[in-house]
């Protein structure tokens, strides 16, 4: 499966670069979610922080209206009472290495081979990353 949302070197959205602080937040948190949906005031709060403007809704709106002209009409999608992110959680690089390397350790006790070809592309997908 492609990434369409890298979030570990810089935030991409289909190899462009997200700019700005509060549209890469809503970004991260939305995938933070794995494809379920965000509240509004959960957002607010993951975004703003305790620096929540006025009028946090009308702002959130806003942020993702100019989030939605950057990435993509598709890339948040209002549902219910709160947002989710327009992109399956394998399609989030940080989600989908958390989900490979799950996957290897668990492979691991019955199948050395499959836990090898998972790690492997877990591998990949972290290549040039900074080692912690």
């Amino acid at each position: 499966m492609t990434v369409v949302l890298r979030l570990l070197d810089g935030v991409r959205w289909d190899e462009t670069a997200v700019v700005g602080e509060r549209p890469q937040a809503l970004l991260a948190a939305l995938a933070a979610s794995g494809g379920r949906t965000v509240s509004d005031d959960r957002l607010v709060e993951l975004v703003w922080g305790d620096d929540a403007p006025a009028n946090a809704t009308k702002s959130l709106q806003v942020l993702v209206s100019r989030t939605r002209t950057a990435c993509g009409p598709d890339a948040i999608l209002r549902d219910g009472s709160g947002y989710r992110l327009g992109v399956g959680p394998a399609e989030v690089d940080a989600v989908r290495l958390a989900s490979l390397v799950s996957e290897a350790r668990a492979a691991l006790p019955g199948d050395a081979a499959a836990a090898r070809a998972l790690a492997g592309e877990a591998l990949t997908l972290a290549d040039g990353l900074p080692l912690l």
